[in-house]
């Protein structure tokens, strides 16, 4: 969007809106929201209106309740919106990789798990070791239960997947009998 002499902007999703002012010395207005994700792909639809102040802002903070109201003042000429109205669309959602195998000798000795995005795109995700120096990301190994089964447990990053369609998991064990096995598995990402 460009606004045609515009003092803010009012961002929103849903009947939450926010007045944002343009930053100081970047001549762009800057707005950040947090989306809730889950397994089920949610849509969230985001809007963002440009006004110009004809007297006194027709917005108004309020301190207690942490909310902006439109509040135009009476005896005021309205703020004029300055361009027409921008709506996006946004999908959240956060897919796991859940997998499990049996376990043939002892723990594995190795894991790897790699992700295909559709245009063939591979992205290696590491291992995050119990005690280990953490990296901060990293598919986590469990096991062997009980019943000698082991499983590896990740939840990938938007930019790790395909943004449309499926991403393949390709999981490589080199298990602690020194016998290959590889699994994939296809996830939805939409």
């Amino acid at each position: 969007m460009t606004p045609g002499g515009a003092n803010y902007i009012v961002f929103g999703k849903g009947d939450e809106a926010t007045v944002v002012d343009m930053e100081e010395g970047r001549g762009q207005y800057r707005w950040t929201l947090v989306f809730q994700a889950g397994h089920e792909p949610q849509d969230y639809e985001v809007f963002a209106i440009p006004y110009l102040i004809r007297e006194a802002r027709d917005w108004v903070y309020d301190k207690n309740e942490k909310k902006w109201y439109f509040y135009p003042p009476r005896n005021d000429a309205n703020d004029v919106q300055t361009a027409p109205e921008q709506v996006m669309r946004v999908t959240c959602y956060r897919r796991e990789i859940a997998m499990t195998f049996k376990a043939r000798g002892d723990r594995p000795r190795r894991v790897t798990i790699t992700l295909v995005k559709g245009a063939g795109e591979r992205v290696a995700i590491a291992e995050q070791r119990p005690g280990a120096p953490s990296t901060g990301r990293g598919f986590l190994l469990l096991g062997p239960n009980e019943k000698g089964e082991c499983g590896v447990s990740y939840s990938p990053l938007y930019n790790e997947v395909s943004r449309t369609g499926t991403t393949q998991v390709e999981v490589v064990v080199e298990h602690g009998d020194g016998s290959l096995e590889r699994m994939v598995e296809k996830i939805d990402t939409p």
